[in-house]
């Protein structure tokens, strides 16, 4: 006696063979053991595949475009509408250490923009990537711009380092 699977295959290939015997069609290896619909399967999945890691690929591409050409210049911040070069400011204020960084007190360039009680206020740094985080002033008066151009807070989370930083918004 045959196992049960063999006896449906036999019974599936002996009812196919039937088919193809009363059509004019005769069947080739792969249509016998129904190899021909897994082949079609495989090639539309390959296909799929394919366009979909070409769709991946564009779409990096299109990210490193973006933020390739909508930098902006790192050379400069502008603070209250006061630019000043990263050169000039590292040169012409005084420096802080705070947990290791090196840096310019963020307070200080607000207060040389000549804006009158700056605790009235919130500031949105901007960075240029376009990220941009807000604080209060009491965080302003303890955070620096580090060497690096990244501000840092030592009482904030990291989220609020923001980098490459272009301006400081008062709002």
């Amino acid at each position: 006696m045959l196992p049960f699977n063999a006896a449906l295959r036999g019974k599936a290939e002996g009812d196919l063979m039937r088919y193809y015997s009363e059509s004019s069609h005769t069947p080739n290896q792969n249509e016998r053991y129904g190899l021909h619909d897994i082949a079609s399967h495989t090639r539309r999945l390959n296909l799929l595949l394919g366009v979909l890691a070409v769709v991946v690929i564009l779409g990096s591409f299109s990210v490193l475009a973006y933020n390739t050409f909508n930098d902006r210049s790192t050379d400069t911040i502008t603070v209250n509408g006061k630019v000043y070069s990263y050169s000039e400011l590292f040169s012409r204020f005084p420096h802080k250490t705070m947990n290791g960084y090196e840096g310019v007190g963020l307070s200080d360039l607000v207060n040389d923009t000549g804006l009158e009680e700056p605790e009235g206020y919130q500031y949105r740094l901007i960075g240029s990537d376009g990220y941009e985080k807000t604080v209060d002033w009491s965080d302003m008066e303890k955070g620096i711009i580090r060497l690096d151009r990244t501000s840092y807070f030592p009482d904030l989370p990291r989220q609020f380092y923001v980098k490459n930083l272009v301006e400081i918004e008062v709002i």
